[in-house]
């Protein structure tokens, strides 16, 4: 446990499957502050976070991606948004880290909003910097195993969070204090099409987990995303390739429910 200006937090560090000196920056850090390392040999991003979770002991937890560097108030920022209330999920603002990448998987807007449209949720808050209280986590369950990076369907392990939080009249928000930068590094129009396509497989993948619930709403909404799609095609080739990429949600469909019949990958 850390303790600074009277706040005390704790800081894990999951270590899935690094092949750099992930951890020799991990004991470089511990020299200033203490960290809690985590080795977890199984792939997926959707694993290793709840691991954490599952260890932390804060009441308010908060998550970003290993190439995301936080502002130095985003803790103290979360403290003050979950001040009254515990009860909610909250996505904050993710800018560049370097002006060279490519403007995706971002979010810059400075207005503070609340999630009343369930159609926002594949862009309403992300992944890379959401914060939620603990009661959360043990109302709704943890993040799927199934989904995101690290396991065949790429993607969609936050989208499904958020969406499982809406279902349970838990109130989502963005709130753009709440900032990190993210150094993604994708530069050129094929980083583009091969994120686009990690989309669209996680598209599928969470189509078809619903479906099987009876739930059609994700799926509906997803058709009718690609319908835009086909209606610009006229537009340029580039609509056309997009389209194209788009179609890889079948990949994510057969991915989902081979994952759910054999077992995630990995585990015996």
């Amino acid at each position: 446990m850390n303790i600074i200006d009277n706040i005390s937090f704790e800081v894990i560090v999951v270590d899935n499957g690094s092949s750099d000196n992930t951890q020799e920056k991990i004991q470089d850090f511990n020299k200033r502050l203490k960290i809690i390392n985590i080795i977890e040999n199984i792939p997926g991003k959707s694993r290793s976070l709840n691991k954490a979770i599952e260890i932390s002991s804060g009441r308010i937890i908060m998550i970003t991606d290993d190439d995301c560097v936080v502002s130095k108030e985003w803790i103290l920022n979360a403290i003050n948004i979950f001040k009254n209330n515990d009860f909610m999920l909250c996505g904050g603002r993710i800018e560049l880290y370097d002006k060279s990448d490519l403007p995706i998987t971002i979010l810059t807007s400075k207005l503070k909003k609340r999630l009343e449209d369930k159609h926002e949720i594949f862009s309403f808050v992300f992944g890379a910097n959401l914060a939620f209280g603990r009661v959360v986590y043990n109302k709704i369950g943890g993040f799927d195993h199934r989904l995101g990076p690290g396991v065949p369907t790429k993607s969609a392990e936050d989208i499904d969070f958020v969406y499982r939080a809406l279902k349970e009249g838990i109130q989502v928000i963005y709130e753009p204090d709440m900032l990190v930068k993210h150094g993604h590094g994708r530069r050129t129009e094929v980083d583009r099409f091969q994120q686009i396509s990690n989309y669209s497989i996680g598209d599928g993948a969470i189509s078809v987990k619903y479906i099987l619930k009876g739930d059609i709403f994700i799926a509906l909404d997803r058709f009718l995303k690609y319908i835009d799609i086909l209606k610009n095609i006229k537009n340029g080739k580039i609509y056309i390739k997009i389209a194209i990429l788009r179609l890889r949600f079948i990949i994510g469909i057969f991915q989902f429910i081979k994952i759910t019949i054999m077992g995630e990958p990995g585990v015996m």
